[in-house]
């Protein structure tokens, strides 16, 4: 079973304060609708706005590294970039790099190079996922 940190719960407040959506280019590819897409190869982001998450982000993206502020300031903007950064800081040590929880419930680690959906059965690979973060499925 993998343990990662659920983006959600890393920036879980009350209510949304960024007003900013995704900017999605063309031949992105939706992994789960509405909410998590590969805007590029490598690359993954989840639009926590459009999955009705409430969060102090508008969305956050990965990539083989983990967390993204630099995609992320891509796809959301600047501001999202800083309000992860500066979460990442305050957490340290806390904040398990190696392995996160998307919206749609997929949980991806970057050590093993592997994205797990969740089902009644037990976990199943999510080859979507892992085909975009990983190139391999």
């Amino acid at each position: 079973m993998i343990r990662s940190t659920s983006i959600c719960a890393l920036f879980f407040v009350t209510a949304c304060t960024s007003t900013s959506s995704a900017v999605r280019p063309a031949g992105s590819v939706d992994l789960t609708e509405p909410a998590v897409f590969s805007p590029e190869r490598g690359v993954i982001c989840d639009d926590l706005k459009a999955a009705g998450v409430k969060a102090e982000v508008a969305g956050a993206c990965f990539d083989r590294d983990g967390i993204s502020p630099k995609s992320t300031a891509t796809y959301f903007g600047e501001d999202a970039a800083k309000r992860i950064a500066e979460r990442m800081d305050a957490l340290g040590r806390k904040y398990d790099r190696s392995s996160f929880r998307l919206s749609d419930g997929v949980a991806c680690n970057i050590y093993q190079q592997r994205c797990w959906s969740s089902s009644a059965g037990g976990p199943e690979p999510a080859k979507r996922h892992m085909e975009a973060l990983f190139d391999v499925g």
